[in-house]
């Protein structure tokens, strides 16, 4: 009866080693996926490799690009610069049409505007139905999402956040005016910067 418990524990812990090596395999084709697909500009496939809190937030930053400044200057200053970023690279008219999140990201893959920093990454952690694969001080996400694995992009912007802001406090003056100071810096010009924070509908 002893014999059979560890052979039942043993093939047990077999099936899922294989199970793990298994998922940690499609994480990997996912991530390659749209590391490739992105680099090549291939939009529809790259958004297919992304998880729905990253569509979810170009949404958000769609709808700050048609908001007025004091709407927006009122969110995290990532999300401001994000946001202006996007302004300061596309025609007013041209966002102001855009009526989903999944259409500004289809843009910003056509465009260039998304392009991964990294193509490979290190060790991969399982935690329920969540990878988070780390290397050094990065961190990529990877939900599970109707069976298929996501990648979490929004999880990865958003850990540039609190270093936005570190640099909002390191200047200790109104958030606006480091955000016209960082886009000014961007593109050449504090005339352009400031174009830019009006809402790209009006």
């Amino acid at each position: 009866m002893k014999k059979l418990f560890v052979l039942v524990v043993c093939v047990v812990m077999g099936v899922s080693a294989f199970a793990q090596k298994e998922e940690k395999k499609a994480i990997k084709q996912v991530f390659d996926t749209y590391v490739k697909s992105a680099k090549a500009r291939q939009a529809d496939e790259a958004i297919k490799c992304l998880s729905k809190s990253t569509i979810d937030y170009y949404s958000e930053l769609l709808t700050l690009c048609k908001a007025d400044s004091a709407t927006l200057i009122s969110r995290p200053s990532f999300d401001v610069v994000m946001t202006l970023a996007i302004k300061a690279r596309t025609d007013a008219s041209v966002l102001c049409a855009m009526k989903s999140g999944e259409e500004l990201l289809r843009h910003a893959f056509l465009e260039g505007m998304v392009s991964p920093e990294k193509q490979s990454f290190g060790e991969v952690v399982i935690n329920e139905d969540t990878e988070i694969v780390t290397e050094k001080n990065s961190a990529y996400r990877f939900v599970k999402e109707n069976a298929v694995w996501k990648f979490d992009l929004f999880y990865s912007m958003s850990q540039l956040s609190p270093k936005f802001d570190s640099v909002i406090q390191e200047f200790n003056v109104p958030k606006p005016v480091v955000c016209i100071y960082m886009v000014a810096q961007m593109f050449g010009s504090q005339q352009d910067s400031i174009k830019i924070w009006n809402s790209v509908c009006e």
